[in-house]
C-alpha cells in the first residue's frame, strides 16, 4: 500500500507544472494554499461600488464649511458632513451673502440690493408705500402676525433673548404702521421680503436630511433676519 501511494505521488510530481511545484513547496514550508479558481472560466471580476458623487477638489476638499454655487444649485457642506444641495432661490442667495460676511450687520434693504441690484433702482431707500396699496398692507399685517406668533413660541420655549429681539421688531413695525397711518416704508418691506425668503429655505432644511437639519439648527442660533440682518460667528469667517 505504501509503495503504491509513493508511486502515485511521484507520478503527480512529474506531471506538475512549475506553479504547482512552487505551491507544493510553499505548503511544505507552512504557507497557506491559494483559493481555487471557479471552474469554467476566469475568476469573477471585483464588485463595483457606486460612487457617491464627483470627487471634491480645490477649496471644497479642504473646507468643512462650504456654501458655493454648483451649476444651478447651491452645494453645502456643514461641519464636514455629507454635502447637500439647495435650489437657487433668493433665500439661498441671502444666506450666501451673510455666511461669507460674518459679524457684519447689514440692513435688509441693503441686503436686497446687494443680491438683486435692480431693486435699488426700482424702489428708493425710505420711500413710502401708500395705504391704498392693498398688497403692501397684506404683506405687513401678515408680517406682524408672523412676528407675534414667533414671539409666542420663543416665550413658551423659554428663550428670553429671542423674545427681546422679536419685541423690538414688533415695536418697530407697529411704530411704522402707526406713524404713517397704515403705511409702511421701504425698510419694512425689505425686512419682510428677506425674512420670508430665508424662512422658506429654513423650512426645507428642517424637513431634510440629518446634515440639513444640523445646518438649520446652526442658523437658528446665529442668524438674525430683521430690519438689520446678521450672521454671527465667534470664530470669524469659516465658510468657503
Amino acid at each position: 500500500m505504501r509503495e503504491a501511494l509513493l508511486g502515485k505521488l511521484v507520478l503527480l510530481l512529474v506531471r506538475a507544472s512549475r506553479e504547482d511545484l512552487a505551491t507544493i513547496c510553499g505548503f511544505l514550508q507552512g504557507q497557506p494554499l491559494p483559493r481555487p479558481r471557479p471552474r469554467g472560466g476566469p475568476s469573477a471580476p471585483p464588485r463595483l461600488v457606486p460612487e457617491a458623487g464627483p470627487p471634491r477638489t480645490g477649496a471644497d476638499a479642504r473646507s468643512a464649511y462650504s456654501f458655493r454655487k454648483a451649476g444651478k444649485l447651491w452645494r453645502v457642506v456643514f461641519a464636514g458632513g455629507e454635502p447637500f444641495y439647495l435650489a437657487d432661490t433668493l433665500g439661498a442667495r441671502y444666506l450666501d451673502y451673510l455666511l461669507h460676511e460674518p459679524n457684519v450687520p447689514i440692513g435688509a434693504f441693503d441686503l436686497e440690493v446687494a443680491v438683486t441690484p435692480e431693486k435699488g433702482a426700482a424702489r428708493a431707500r425710505g420711500s413710502i408705500q401708500p395705504e391704498s396699496d392693498p398688497r403692501a398692507l397684506r404683506e405687513y399685517r401678515a408680517a406682524l402676525r408672523s412676528l407675534q406668533a414667533e414671539r409666542q413660541r420663543a416665550r413658551e420655549s423659554g428663550d428670553p433673548g429671542k423674545v427681546g429681539d422679536l419685541d423690538r421688531e414688533i415695536k418697530r413695525l407697529n411704530a411704522a404702521l402707526g406713524e404713517h397711518g397704515g403705511m409702511a416704508d421701504t425698510g419694512e418691506r425689505a425686512r419682510s421680503n428677506v425674512r420670508h425668503a430665508i424662512n422658506a429655505v429654513m423650512a426645507q432644511l428642517r424637513n431634510g436630511s440629518r446634515p440639513e437639519q444640523a445646518f438649520a439648527e446652526h442658523l437658528e442660533g446665529r442668524l438674525s433676519a430683521g430690519i438689520e440682518c446678521l450672521y454671527s460667528q465667534p470664530a470669524g469667517r469659516i465658510w468657503d
